[in-house]
């Protein structure tokens, strides 16, 4: 799985995102917005996925695997949704849903943004191109505890990845 961070508070317990994956016995690759690199503890993440983050110049994985952006931020989802590439992330995702990978989209923004009137037309969008959608419910700015939201990402990314193979 090649799993994409933007600076979103899931992304402070990635370690827990992480370890779920690995025990459901998934390749890791990591790339993170310039804006998460600051959030990272850059060192664990890569002892803990056995390899360089992509931002490194890591290269992609041969097989494409399922491509997973969590935390997407609202400037993420928009820029996915408009067909934007300019960075890391939005790049590689962007080539997935080209090429008809599964792709995972995971947003995590407060509750001013996820009710603004461009996220639901970006989220109508996202499906269009048929890209797995793990939408809140609720604002992520009362959430602490964002193990529950790892789970089901991890989860809706393994389902993915297989309705493909």
């Amino acid at each position: 799985m090649t799993l994409l961070v933007s600076a979103s508070r899931p992304l402070r317990s990635l370690d827990h995102g992480l370890r779920l994956a690995r025990e459901r016995g998934a390749g890791l690759w990591v790339g993170a917005s310039d804006s998460a690199l600051s959030w990272l503890d850059q060192d664990a993440v890569e002892a803990s996925i056995g390899r360089p983050l992509l931002n490194a110049g890591e290269p992609l994985p041969e097989e494409r695997s399922t491509v997973c952006v969590a935390p997407a931020t609202f400037n993420t989802v928009n820029k996915l949704a408009s067909g934007i590439s300019d960075t890391l992330v939005t790049a590689v995702a962007a080539e997935a849903i080209g090429a008809g990978n599964p792709v995972v989209v995971a947003p995590s923004m407060n509750t001013a943004l996820l009710s603004h009137p461009v996220t639901a037309e970006n989220r109508r969008r996202l499906t269009s191109y048929g890209v797995h959608l793990v939408w809140p419910r609720a604002g992520n700015e009362d959430s602490e505890d964002f193990s529950t939201w790892w789970q089901t990402v991890i989860d809706t990314s393994a389902v993915a990845g297989s309705s493909t193979s």
